[in-house]
């Protein structure tokens, strides 16, 4: 089982309608292929974590690097893991939509308050806190 963690930047500033499409697309894939993990958007950035058995990790990761709805990919973490941290999601995306930006902290939290490893809720609570005050709203387009 292996853990891809990576940040990246969009190409250019989500709409509602175009992150609701990505996660389709995350969820519709990720479920065949044995995948599971957590996106989370400020609008002009990502972070994601997701696993699974190595040959798919491995041809997700390449899918997400040739995709052009954002680039800059930075890799933060890229482990084998015994079991599964976000085992519950075929992919659980979070983006602040228009809900205040202590929801999408709150909602964050609650999102990695099961993974084992404090440095991987350190890092989602982290973008979410940090981001918090500069987070766009997104177009409703």
């Amino acid at each position: 089982m292996t853990q891809i963690v990576y940040q990246s930047r969009a190409a250019q500033p989500l709409t509602r309608r175009g992150y609701d499409e990505l996660l389709r697309e995350c969820r519709r894939r990720n479920a065949g292929d044995g995948i599971t993990g957590l996106l989370v958007s400020d609008g002009l950035t990502f972070l994601q974590a997701f696993e699974g058995p190595t040959d798919a990790a491995t041809a997700c990761l390449a899918r997400i690097a040739s995709d052009r709805r954002h680039h800059s990919i930075v890799m933060i973490r890229k482990v084998d893991v015994p079991a599964r941290e976000f085992g519950t999601f075929a992919m659980l995306g979070l983006l602040p939509g228009l809900a205040e930006a202590s929801s999408f902290v709150d909602r964050t939290k609650e999102a990695v308050e099961d993974v084992y490893s404090p440095s991987l809720q350190a890092l989602f609570i982290g973008y979410a806190t940090l981001g918090r005050s500069k987070m766009p709203q997104l177009r409703s387009l």
